[in-house]
């Protein structure tokens, strides 16, 4: 006995549409059916971006708040700093002088034994070659006699006065500025 096996067919109740087997039917049909892939796959772009974004603002308010504490520690550091700059500035100002050989040191200590004690000084500034001095003497004679032992020095090779002025608005006495002229090899007696 030998089986017979039933065909199948296919029965459409449906008329066949034109537009379907046409260029544009088709191509609505495949973007339809692909099309519904490509938006779940941007859907899921689009949720994967919007849960990263909570990650990302924890790392941008992590990095906002290391860059603060960074910047308080260099602004603690920076009163330190510009005090190691000034003394830095300091030292290199004392070798230069040190170097140059005008022995400040040497020079201002004759300087206090020449001057009388009614002579004071409001500053002295010494420079390559001169000492430049503006100060206040309580009488005449007191001003002569540290000219002339000023004059009498060999650290010292000449003195100039620019300005003398009496009865001053600091009260009784003489204020002068003056500059002395350094030797280069002179020394203290």
């Amino acid at each position: 006995m030998t089986a017979v096996t039933a065909q199948e067919t296919k029965i459409n109740l449906l008329p066949e549409d034109p537009f379907e087997g046409s260029w544009g039917g088709k191509f609505l049909k495949w973007a339809v059916s692909i099309g519904r892939y490509i938006v779940i796959v941007t859907e899921l772009i689009v949720i994967l971006a919007f849960l990263s974004r909570f990650k990302l603002d924890r790392d941008a308010t992590d990095l906002i708040e290391a860059i603060a504490q960074k910047q308080a520690v260099a602004e603690a550091y920076g009163e330190i700093e510009q005090n190691y700059r000034a003394l830095a500035n300091r030292l290199e100002t004392i070798e230069s002088v040190e170097k140059d050989g005008l022995r400040p040191v040497e020079r201002l200590t004759q300087l206090t034994k020449l001057t009388p004690l009614e002579v004071t000084f409001s500053s002295i500034e010494l420079t390559g070659t001169d000492m430049k001095l503006s100060g206040r003497a309580g009488s005449e004679a007191g001003l002569r006699t540290f000219l002339n032992k000023l004059k009498q020095e060999r650290l010292f090779a000449g003195v100039s006065v620019s300005q003398i002025t009496s009865n001053g608005e600091a009260g009784p006495g003489i204020e002068f500025k003056l500059t002395v002229r350094l030797t280069e090899t002179g020394h203290a007696l």
